[in-house]
């Protein structure tokens, strides 16, 4: 029977619809609502043209389930749909209309409880008098009625978790500069957890004081140190051995893929990015989470010292490509400073992406000179790194002494930086072979033959960068990237892994710098650079005007595209 008045319910649910996973909770925290009232039947508006089999088949279930009826449209969409649209008025949802006409998720994501419940605590009963004013009388109904005027959104924060490898500083500066970009590129609220371990995990907490929850310690397993960087002869009996305070490698692994299932279990990711970590990639893949694997290695080529090792290269590389997509930190070939550490296979040719060097994008904010840089000024000099974790680092430091004592190295001035905020470091040795203070050798007027830096300051580093004649390196990636890329200027590497050996094979090829496997080499390699400066600047500047710094910035544009995508 027609009736003149009626009463209409009215609910407050704070759920943002915006995105195709939120869109779906949205729809799915609706249904609960209906479910919760005592009417036998229950209208889903849910077509088979946009929402997937599997969605609609749960939402039937949960009504069978309360022992009610569900009615479902017979009526599909088509591109009509656009057109109608325009004609009544609704240009500014076309944009709206076209993503949810094209959800393709199979994802079915549960409905909020808590904010289900305060929707129902919010029912506004509303009586009206059916006639030509009802629009009015029940804005009018509703403005006088409901505690609050303005609709608030519950606001659905999107979670990337990023996976950052322990063994030595490269992965932990690559995704410290890609967390720096990744707001200038995702629009949509979003946090992100770090899981690490060591001195990585350390320094995270020291960053990110306030976020200590969202910075979780997983022990990935790591190679066991040696004199000179890792023992490979402990890390293979540590494969089903305890060795050194750690687990059997077999123990680790198990460990740590429970931990990190955990976490994905409970923080139930929207994407992941991974640097070093390929643990994750497999855990990613079994949740259909897009995962971004950052890298500038696949399949290093092996020397034959080191062949016995090709098995488990094998087995990385499977891992590695697991991922959603491979971003390669480095510049597209030719001018791909890791390709001998690459060899890609040809299943993976489509999930490559070269981003680019994880560059330092930052300006150095301008302060006062410090005594270094004037002590420096008027200096022919080399830039002698030392980086790396301890093991890497002493076993650097090492292999530089023994060049030191060389008799070419006499009158050879240097400048090594040690990598460790440790001021005690800090000393000049003067020609007339007494040792000062920084501060005490500018005072004096030392003419220095080696100045030892515990940390160098962004800008001391620059500086010095910008005044050396040459930089002495282990081979590190991300160093040799900013030196002969950033800086154009040629490198000596003297080699601690079969990476390094790679990347600074790769750059004395293309006349960049200079292999030095033994101490002897070390001392010609300087004179081949000064004797040749010019030919090695040449190959530098072709190098630089062809080298991309914004790996950071373009793996966050991918980032983006990827949660956008998922929406």
């Amino acid at each position: 029977l027609v009736q003149d008045k009626i009463e209409l319910e009215f609910l407050q649910l704070k759920i943002s619809p915006n995105g195709i996973k939120n869109y779906l909770i949205y729809v799915n925290s609706i249904l609960e609502i209906l479910l919760q009232f005592s009417n036998n039947r229950v209208s889903l508006a849910l077509s088979p043209l946009i929402y997937s089999s599997e969605f609609i088949n749960n939402s039937l279930n949960r009504v069978f389930g309360k022992k009610k009826i569900p009615i479902l449209p017979l009526a599909g969409v088509d591109s009509n749909l656009f057109v109608e649209a325009k004609e009544i008025g609704l240009e500014r949802n076309i944009k709206k209309l076209e993503k949810m006409v094209t959800i393709s998720t199979n994802e079915i994501p549960s409905f909020f409880e808590k904010e289900v419940e305060s929707a129902l605590k919010s029912k506004k009963v509303i009586n009206i008098q059916i006639g030509p004013n009802n629009v009015h009388d029940i804005l009018d109904s509703l403005e006088n009625h409901w505690e609050f005027k303005q609709h608030i959104w519950f606001d659905i924060v999107l979670k990337i978790g990023e996976f950052i490898y322990p063994w030595g500083s490269g992965h932990y500066s690559r995704m410290m500069r890609l967390n720096d970009v990744l707001g200038e590129h995702i629009k949509e609220k979003f946090e992100v957890h770090f899981s690490s371990k060591d001195h990585v995990y350390e320094k995270l907490l020291k960053k990110f004081p306030d976020q200590k929850e969202k910075i979780h310690e997983i022990l990935m397993p790591t190679p066991i140190d040696g004199k000179f960087g890792p023992s490979v002869s402990k890390s293979l009996m540590n494969l089903l051995l305890p060795i050194s305070k750690n687990p059997s490698l077999v123990r680790q692994i198990t460990n740590y893929l429970r931990e990190e299932r955990k976490l994905y279990n409970k923080e139930k990711f929207d994407l992941v990015i991974n640097d070093g970590d390929m643990g994750s990639n497999i855990l990613a893949k079994n949740r259909n989470i897009p995962s971004l694997f950052v890298t500038n290695q696949f399949r290093p080529k092996l020397y034959n010292s080191r062949s016995y090792l090709y098995p488990s290269l094998i087995f990385v590389a499977k891992q590695i490509a697991k991922a959603s997509k491979i971003l390669v930190a480095d510049s597209p070939p030719p001018y791909t400073m890791c390709e001998y550490n690459l060899n890609f296979i040809k299943e993976v040719e489509e999930k490559i992406v070269y981003v680019g060097h994880f560059t330092n994008s930052k300006q150095i904010k301008k302060e006062d000179v410090s005594d270094l840089e004037k002590l420096v000024q008027n200096n022919e000099f080399g830039y002698w790194m030392r980086t790396g974790n301890k093991s890497t680092n002493n076993g650097t430091g090492q292999r530089y002494e023994e060049v030191f004592h060389q008799d070419e190295m006499k009158k050879e001035k240097r400048i090594i930086s040690h990598a460790r905020n440790d001021s005690n470091i800090d000393t000049v040795l003067g020609k007339d072979g007494e040792k000062y203070s920084v501060k005490e050798a500018l005072d004096k007027k030392i003419d220095w033959i080696q100045i030892d830096i515990g940390f160098l300051s962004e800008q001391e580093k620059d500086t010095i960068l910008n005044l050396c004649k040459y930089a002495v390196v282990n081979g590190s990636h991300t160093v040799m990237g900013e030196i002969m890329g950033g800086k154009s200027k040629p490198i000596i590497g003297i080699p601690i892994y079969d990476e390094h050996t790679n990347n600074i094979k790769w750059a004395e090829e293309k006349n960049l710098g200079v292999l030095a496997l033994k101490t002897s080499q070390v001392t010609k390699g300087i004179s081949k650079i000064k004797e040749n400066y010019e030919e090695f600047q040449d190959s530098l500047n072709e190098f630089s005007k062809n080298f991309v710094p914004s790996g950071a910035e373009n793996s966050a544009k991918i980032a983006a595209q990827i949660l956008e995508e998922k929406r």
